[in-house]
């Protein structure tokens, strides 16, 4: 019998980080005030009259314009710090969960095309390939680059980034039928309103979206008999959802046909 260790989420409190930010900034503040002051001191005592004027103009421009790029690194620094924090939160799925997942999603698209057990192989193949060029042209169209297979805890997605305000999560389905179990979509939705609630802990809170992907190779009457069923199913859900259908044939000629 194999143990599998069990990762534990993390929640994160910025005050700390905010603190010390605020910190640095007011200490650089009373330190450049100091600097000026004492500048100009010894400029009235020590410099000639004539010269006085352009020397402390001098020596107050340049602790402003240092005081200037100081808190632009501060800034800089604190969006970095902020954005590592909400990326604890998160780890990489371990390659032994990433093929469990994989399993059970293949097994269920042989289920809905009634296809035999010999031909597992070629499917688990189709199927990582869509997911693949899926990823891609997400990434293509959003100017963002992914990180795949991530937990928050136990809950996992096929890829997160980062979206302005945003985090979202990235869920891609081969869909093969008209038609999707309201189960399947109960379990995407409780893993993102999971997500969400664990972001809401720390600060500032991270808006969360689903991205849904939809992977099909359907004909035009399934397809839209498919869009309306899904406006049905995600109604009454709280999180902000984007749908979105890529044909799988399409795909392949992007990115693997001249």
């Amino acid at each position: 019998m194999r143990a599998e260790k069990q990762s534990q989420t993390i929640h994160i409190s910025l005050s700390n980080s905010k603190t010390a930010l605020i910190l640095a900034f007011i200490f650089l503040l009373v330190f450049v005030a100091v600097l000026i002051g004492l500048a100009t001191f010894l400029t009235l005592k020590l410099v000639e009259v004539e010269a006085q004027t352009r020397t402390i103009f001098l020596v107050v421009c340049l602790p402003i314009v240092g005081l200037a790029l100081g808190t632009f690194l501060i800034l800089q620094k604190s969006e970095r710090i902020l954005r590592n924090k909400h990326e604890e939160l998160w780890q990489l799925m371990l390659p032994e969960a990433q093929k469990r997942k994989l399993s059970v999603e293949v097994k269920e698209l042989c289920e809905t095309l009634g296809i035999d057990e010999e031909e597992l192989p070629q499917v688990c193949a189709a199927y990582v390939l869509a997911e693949d060029l899926t990823l891609r042209q997400i990434e293509q169209e959003k100017k963002v680059t992914l990180k795949r297979h991530v937990k928050f805890g136990n809950d996992e997605f096929t890829a997160v980034f980062f979206e302005k305000d945003y985090l979202t999560l990235v869920e891609v389905m081969f869909i093969a039928s008209s038609t999707i179990a309201q189960e399947k979509i109960n379990a995407v939705l409780s893993k993102a309103e999971s997500v969400r609630k664990k972001l809401e802990k720390i600060k500032p809170p991270k808006k969360v979206k689903l991205l849904l992907a939809m992977v099909t190779q359907l004909d035009q009457q399934d397809e839209t008999k498919l869009r309306a069923s899904l406006a049905r199913k995600f109604s009454a859900t709280t999180i902000d959802i984007d749908i979105r259908f890529f044909d799988f044939e399409a795909l392949q000629k992007i990115y693997m046909e001249d």
